[in-house]
């Protein structure tokens, strides 16, 4: 919900990211915030010692590691899906599916959910970012390996 928060307001990412700030004006700023909002106290402690402590820069980075840690955990891995124009609901639990039988045959249980974001530069196709993993499945790799073969005749 904070990574949420921090992303629906770019000012705010922005003033917690930016160095020049001083450190007082962040904690009291993000006290107020936290004072308004249905934060857990332990939740908001530990963003208040994060902040005194001259680390509010780093938040996004500690909550993304922390996220990961708890998908881990829970056997929930996350996939960066890049295409051309948004995936349907179809299309995205085919895609999840196809996967888990790829990647985790042992473990069909694995939950695996999928962020989908549009880049018209990929001029078609998709690219996924898995764990360690990156299918490059685009139009624009298929162009460039192509040109390649052109030019390397040349």
């Amino acid at each position: 919900a904070f990574q949420k928060m921090r992303a629906d307001s770019p000012d705010f990412g922005a003033f917690l990211d930016n160095p020049t700030i001083p450190r007082d004006l962040k904690t009291s700023t993000l006290e107020a915030v936290l004072a308004k909002s249905s934060f857990s106290p332990t939740f908001a402690n530990f963003l208040m010692v994060v902040s005194q402590n001259g680390r509010s820069t780093e938040t996004g980075a500690i909550l993304s590691t922390f996220d990961s840690i708890i998908s881990s955990e829970k056997n929930e891995i996350t996939a960066l899906v890049r295409s051309t124009v948004p995936l349907s609901e179809w299309q995205l639990a085919f895609l999840k599916k196809r996967l888990v039988a790829r990647f985790y045959p042992t473990q069909p249980d694995t939950e695996i959910q999928v962020t989908n974001t549009v880049d018209e530069d990929l001029l078609g196709g998709m690219t996924i970012q898995l764990e360690d993993k990156f299918i490059d499945m685009s139009w624009k790799k298929e162009m460039t390996r192509l040109k390649d073969v052109i030019m390397e005749g040349v």
